[in-house]
């Protein structure tokens, strides 16, 4: 998944292929697969990419074959950005768009040498999801007959990735306000512990290299580890209820130390991300999202991409993304996609700024403050890990900003009750909606003052303001529509910069703007 931009005209390139698609032979289930019917694949794919034309013949040549409709065209021409998938024909919900099988998937378990690996593999598993499939496209890149060269050589070598964990120092450094610089600080530090703990290892021993390559490895890993975010997939995991009973029933068991390490080590192991060859080929959409892919993994052989909303010839297929805010699309895709209001937009406020404006209240002693700090570090309500989270409609950790409000603004007397007898007094329940945005008016004067001030405290981060982020967005939008390609490389504008100022831009204007309604609602 690349940069994406909007696009609502029907692409000239589909309707080029509708005439295209209806001119081949096709099988009696809508599917193109295999060698016989690749003539009319070919056209419905730009004839020109000869490395997508590669990679499309490895999908439908290969067995198990991929299956495809006969109702899109992949190709760049036509997409939102990159790659895309158009529908030719109407495509209706339910219907199979492409069926992919499980033994197709680049995973650690579709390794050759899984059996040998997989204690290590196990290991790397419960210290970092991530591990594993790093590993496993490391160890099928390294190799000139991979089973995946062709996937590989389209999607992680042809493919520009740019996304913030490959941005330079200077670019993460002014995003001031976003939470991101800190978060690739911190998993460019995770990605380089598990490569020397863990990977660099294993392709010493399986590709016959020494300690020399570390360096270079080591920048390899950033980039598949920026792929792997980009375009992997995890399975769905089982919901609490299952979760819950899947731990009643292993304590019922009482199982041994060794069965309980096995259920650890394959518990990690079901969250490995993987990466599923033509499901990159989608662009994704929180707005536009009309295909998502279904796990078919009963009989573990295959998975399918289903149409959920009509998909009219000529329109883009889009895949979903689930519920994420603009700041983690920018964060895992490097772009932030415009269009109506994000429901899911969220703005990250470190609990910390909390402790910052009771200094400023002087709602309680310095002294104090310190010591009810320590305590709910402590109760893992507050800390660089636990932030105060804000929705379009109301505080998203009510609970966690109720408490710790409730326990800087208590008496020094009822402070000390409660420290000593905390762990045996159930918490007051928190009014359902307490937090809501449209409710905020209602809190206590106290508690108000405190959110009002938390609110100010954010939007003091960002160098500008909501006006000023939203003319500079209008701007970059313009510099990017007014001219393409050439002409703009020859005018020294360079389009992926210009881009990204655009999407951070549009990030902090959204935030700003949510950061505004609430102090409105506080004043």
């Amino acid at each position: 998944m690349s940069e994406r931009r909007p696009s609502s005209e029907e692409p000239e390139t589909a309707k080029r292929v509708k005439t295209q698609a209806n001119n081949g032979s096709n099988n009696n289930n809508g599917f193109t697969s295999g060698g016989d019917n690749y003539d009319l694949l070919t056209n419905r794919i730009d004839r020109d990419d000869g490395k997508l034309a590669a990679f499309v013949r490895w999908c439908v040549d290969l067995r198990p074959a991929f299956t495809i409709s006969k109702k899109v065209y992949m190709g760049i021409r036509g997409s939102a950005a990159n790659y895309g998938m158009i529908a030719v024909e109407d495509i209706e919900p339910g219907e199979e768009i492409f069926r992919i099988p499980i033994e197709r998937t680049l995973s650690w378990e579709n390794l050759i040498h899984t059996n040998k690996l997989r204690p290590e593999i196990e290991k790397m598993a419960v210290a970092s999801r991530w591990t594993p499939i790093i590993l496993a496209i490391m160890l099928e890149d390294g190799v000139e007959n991979s089973r995946w060269s062709e996937y590989l050589r389209l999607f992680l070598r042809s493919n520009e990735l740019s996304i913030p964990l490959l941005w330079e120092q200077d670019a993460l450094i002014n995003m001031q306000g976003l939470n991101i610089a800190q978060r690739v600080a911190k998993d460019r530090a995770q990605i380089a512990s598990d490569f020397k703990n863990w990977v660099f290892p294993v392709l010493m021993r399986e590709l016959q290299l020494n300690e020399s390559s570390f360096d270079i490895l080591l920048n390899e890993a950033y980039r598949v580890a920026a792929f792997v975010m980009s375009y992997s997939f995890t399975r769905p995991q089982p919901d609490d209820d299952e979760k819950a009973n899947d731990e009643n029933a292993a304590e019922d068991a009482d199982e041994s130390d060794g069965d309980e390490e096995a259920t650890t080590a394959g518990n990690a192991l079901a969250e490995v991300p993987l990466m599923i060859p033509i499901a990159d080929i989608l662009n994704a959409s929180v707005h536009k999202n009309n295909a998502k892919l279904h796990w078919n993994e009963d009989d573990g052989k295959f998975l399918s991409m289903l149409c959920t909303k009509p998909i009219a010839a000529g329109e883009e297929v889009f895949n979903t993304y689930g519920e994420i805010s603009s700041e983690e699309m920018l964060y895992l895709y490097g772009y932030a996609e415009e269009g109506p209001p994000n429901p899911h937009e969220e703005v990250f406020i470190p609990s910390e700024y909390i402790k910052d404006v009771i200094y400023h209240a002087a709602t309680t002693d310095g002294a104090s403050v310190e010591q009810r700090w320590e305590y709910l570090l402590k109760r893992k309500v507050v800390g660089s890990d636990m932030p105060v989270v804000l929705g379009t409609e109301g505080v998203l950790t009510d609970e966690d900003l109720h408490l710790t409000v409730r326990v800087l603004t208590m008496s020094n007397d009822e402070f000390e009750s409660y420290a000593q007898n905390g762990e045996h007094i159930e918490d007051e329940p928190l009014e359902e909606g307490l937090f809501a945005l449209e409710k905020l008016r209602s809190l206590p004067t106290a508690v108000k003052l405190i959110l009002k001030l938390l609110v100010q405290r954010k939007l003091r981060v960002y160098p500008q303001s909501q006006q000023e982020y939203e003319e500079a967005a209008n701007t970059a939008r313009d510099i990017i529509r007014s001219d393409v390609g050439e002409d703009m490389a020859r005018r020294g504008i360079n389009v992926a910069l210009a881009r990204r100022s655009f999407y951070v831009a549009y990030v902090r204007m959204r935030q700003t703007q949510i950061l505004n309604e609430y102090y409105a609602k506080l004043a």
